[in-house]
């Protein structure tokens, strides 16, 4: 797993650049980038993209647990 921040770096791009890039501002790069955000898919993609590393690589994959409580 690549941190998302040294991944960045390692490019040489800043969150500015990549703000653009990935044509979100560059707060929202920012939250996501120390994980004050979830990151949409469609965004997770574009960073992958940009970065040219897999995704997988940079984010966790979302799961979902649906919790089922039982009445009485």
């Amino acid at each position: 797993m690549i941190e998302l921040k040294f991944a960045r770096e390692a490019k040489g791009y800043t969150q500015e650049q990549m703000a653009q890039l990935v044509k979100i501002g560059v707060s929202t790069y920012n939250m996501y980038e120390k994980g004050n955000r979830n990151v949409p898919d469609y965004i997770a993609d574009r960073i992958a993209n940009v970065l040219q590393i897999p995704k997988d690589e940079i984010f966790l994959p979302v799961r979902f647990t649906v919790s089922k409580c039982k009445g009485g």
